[in-house]
């Protein structure tokens, strides 16, 4: 797909959200394909409808992806593209067609969203999965291109996604595992120089409904300011970003170091996952691609620790994608990534 092709309806889009008459925080009004949808891979989706346009943000830790939507309703169908934002791995981009099903359904007729039914739900069914926030996966460099996750001084973390002059965000108040985030929105608007001019919409992940105009200038290669506010945003650095975190220890003060402290010798590779996405049961899986043994740990903290054979070697890293309370007896493994250990290896790894 042609990058002209895939930016036009964006483009357009915006140029209308822009051109409309809406103040700052303006009260974000509750159209009928608003609220929460779930579909059959436990993607959540955030939907938001203004007027006759569509917007929503969808995220799956699991499979490593989230993006922002905005589309057209035409009919009983919706049109439009979808852009894929740093807050996981996944960088893309595409056309979506979707059609209303009944009054709590959508279906995907297109792209990656062909035969995908998005499932009307409440916060309350998802809430125990909420994809908490997360550091930058890739990110752009520099004052030209403002792609990358970015931490706010009110508190909030913003996923950035640049094409062009065009500019899309999903941001949230920073979390944790239980609780309602007290904002999550997204934004779309135009990068014009050093300028961001942008709307944005509250979405149901978080308890404000609101929706408003904000401009923001590009301060630095790694700074932003808004113009009519204290709100400032600082860029998060990928390598800063994947630096594992320290351990909650209680450090034990020696008065004396012993003299000869013993070496510790690894016998086996070890890999070692941090994961806050969703897996049945609390689990994850490697399996070995030589031998095609499987191996199942607790994920603990946001943490999986796998001993592996002293050889390494190649494995998948696998989720069990089975729903909440199901009746499965057997794991539905999906793989999360494939990655290569080397003889007495111990390798980090993120999602």
């Amino acid at each position: 797909m042609k990058i002209k092709h895939s930016l036009a309806g964006l483009a357009a889009l915006a140029i209308l959200i822009l051109s409309a008459a809406w103040t700052t925080h303006h009260p974000l009004k509750v159209n009928g394909l608003e609220g929460i949808y779930t579909d059959q891979n436990n993607t959540i989706y955030y939907l938001t409808q203004v007027n006759n346009e569509v917007l929503f943000v969808g995220e799956n830790p699991g499979r490593g992806f989230a993006h922002v939507f905005a589309g057209k309703i035409n009919g009983n169908q919706i049109t439009g593209e979808y852009l894929d934002i740093p807050k996981y791995g996944t960088n893309g981009r595409g056309a979506a067609t979707f059609e209303r099903s009944s009054s709590t359904k959508l279906k995907g007729l297109s792209g990656s969203f062909k035969n995908l039914i998005l499932s009307k739900t409440n916060f309350h069914a998802i809430s125990n999965r909420l994809p908490l926030p997360t550091n930058p996966s890739w990110s752009g460099s520099g004052t030209g291109d403002v792609t990358g996750t970015w931490r706010c001084n009110d508190g909030g973390r913003y996923y950035i996604r640049q094409m062009n002059e065009w500019i899309v965000w999903f941001g949230e108040k920073e979390f944790k595992r239980g609780e309602q985030p007290l904002y999550a929105n997204l934004g779309i608007g135009k990068r014009s120089g050093p300028t961001l001019f942008m709307q944005f919409f509250d979405l149901h992940k978080g308890q404000t409904r609101n929706m408003g105009k904000i401009n923001i200038h590009v301060t630095g290669a790694n700074a932003l300011a808004a113009i009519e506010s204290t709100l400032k945003w600082t860029r998060i650095e990928v390598k800063q970003a994947n630096k594992p975190a320290e351990p909650n220890t209680v450090r034990v003060k020696h008065a004396k170091p012993p003299s000869n402290p013993p070496q510790t010798k690894q016998d086996n590779s070890k890999l070692i996952v941090y994961y806050n996405g969703y897996s049945y049961n609390n689990k994850l899986y490697i399996k070995n691609l030589k031998s095609g043994n499987v191996q199942a740990r607790t994920i603990k903290n946001g943490k999986v620790e796998f001993n592996l054979s002293p050889d390494g070697g190649k494995y998948h890293v696998c989720r069990d994608a089975n729903p909440p309370k199901s009746e499965e007896s057997k794991p539905r493994l999906v793989k999360l990534r494939e990655v290569t250990v080397g003889k007495k290896e111990t390798k980090t790894i993120r999602f």
